[in-house]
């Protein structure tokens, strides 16, 4: 479950706090709306920046705008690198104007039960009964995507993009999929990445996550400690057009072959002390060498979650309050697969974690994730962690898994290749090794 405010839990992809706009802002709407162009042939990089930044009152998400020719002109959906997976509710409210939109062209037809597109409508109906996207029924659509507009920053011009994409039935998932999965059954990345690569030349991008510092939800750390810009951004990059490789600086690292985007965990540290505090001591060392692996590249995924099945936890305490989502589920909830059938052996840390990812090529990358006060629950940990799970081509041991979640963005960057479906990671702060 996600906490948007002190009212109570929400679902996953429920409508966040009200963005506050500036008058300026609420002024370039129109402005922006009647300026939204495609990019000029040979462009070679499109920044993004989003409309929020990582907030723990968002379960460590950030999100960015996302919207449809007869939408919400400010929708808003989750910036989620787990997935390549576009969706949309059908029906939007905007709480800034209280004004309600549907998606696209469609009128409900109360004899079926169901959407019906209108004629001269700008999307095509590929199929209507397109499965079921975090729990929820969907049609598959094709038509123009506008990202990056309304309540964007000057620094984003908005693009347009015609692609394939979901639309939720029920009007509960708010979803924008920019991650690079691999899976035996799919090869290169569906929309929107390689809508964005095959019409745009755009064959990277960078995410740079970081902690918003105001109200009762601000992160303890920004991520950029040195400047006073909190900016979180998607940078998108057409490489033919740089001098300088986009990977340059980073480790790369192979993906593995899973539903959500994964690469292998070499190890995880929990010490219950501040990352100020010295000398470090550790309460929890999991080390995964000659075990089968995989840590989720989830900037939607909330906090750390760890899985651990030979459960070394055992003499660790929960150190700190509830997470943004009830882990303490019944076995037979199936809606709930992110839970775990063990409540018993939970542990919700905050502290310093010390996490190393790593590649099936012997690949390696260390980052350090400091947490504070402010921060709350950083970590959920236990057995049998059933958000590990999506995962389920039967390739990786899903009890030996990490979500690494929105929170690890707050200390590192990430540029994925999206051609080859390479990431590669930087540390950003803490910069020195713990």
């Amino acid at each position: 479950m996600e906490t948007a405010d002190d009212d109570g839990p929400v679902e996953r992809g429920s409508p966040h706090p009200v963005l506050e706009l500036t008058a300026a802002q609420h002024q370039s709407i129109a402005e922006l709306a009647s300026s939204i162009r495609n990019p000029e042939p040979g462009e070679d990089e499109w920044k993004v920046t989003l409309t929020s930044s990582v907030a723990l009152g968002g379960n460590y998400n950030a999100f960015i705008n996302v919207t449809t020719k007869c939408g919400n002109p400010n929708q808003t959906l989750i910036v989620d690198s787990g997935n390549n997976t576009v969706v949309v509710p059908m029906v939007q409210h905007d709480y800034q104007s209280g004004n309600t939109y549907n998606a696209i062209d469609a009128t409900y037809d109360d004899k079926t039960n169901t959407w019906v597109i209108n004629k001269g409508s700008a999307y095509t109906l590929i199929e209507y009964s397109a499965g079921i996207q975090f729990d929820s029924p969907c049609m598959k659509v094709h038509g123009p995507l506008t990202i990056g507009c309304a309540a964007s920053a000057d620094t984003s011009l908005a693009r347009t993009i015609n692609m394939d994409f979901f639309v939720d039935i029920t009007s509960n998932v708010y979803n924008f999929g920019v991650g690079v999965p691999k899976t035996p059954d799919i090869g290169l990345p569906y929309p929107p990445l390689g809508c964005i690569r095959e019409q745009k030349g755009w064959d990277y991008v960078q995410f740079h996550l970081s902690g918003d510092t105001q109200g009762n939800y601000k992160c303890e750390y920004n991520a950029d400690p040195e400047s006073d810009q909190a900016e979180s951004y998607l940078l998108f990059i057409n490489s033919a057009k740089k001098a300088d490789d986009p990977m340059k600086g980073y480790t790369v690292l192979d993906t593995l072959n899973t539903r959500i985007m994964s690469v292998k965990v070499n190890s995880f540290k929990f010490s219950a002390q501040s990352y100020t505090d010295t000398p470090r001591r550790w309460d929890y060392t999991k080390d995964f060498a000659g075990e089968t692996s995989l840590a989720m590249l989830d900037t939607g995924g909330g906090g750390l979650i760890l899985s651990d099945g030979q459960y070394l936890l055992g003499p660790v305490r929960s150190n700190t309050g509830p997470p943004c989502w009830n882990p303490w589920v019944s076995k037979d909830d199936d809606a709930q697969k992110w839970m775990t059938t063990h409540p018993e052996d939970v542990r919700l840390l905050n502290g310093t974690f010390e996490i190393t990812l790593g590649d099936e090529a012997g690949g390696a990358f260390t980052y350090t994730v400091a947490g504070g006060p402010y921060m709350g629950n950083m970590a959920t940990a236990g057995r049998d962690m059933r958000y590990t799970q999506y995962c389920d081509h039967g390739q990786y041991n899903y009890d030996n898994a990490l979500n690494i979640g929105g929170l690890s963005f707050l200390f590192m960057d990430m540029v994925l290749d999206i051609k080859r479906q390479k990431v590669g990671l930087k540390r950003r702060y803490p910069r020195e090794q713990t």
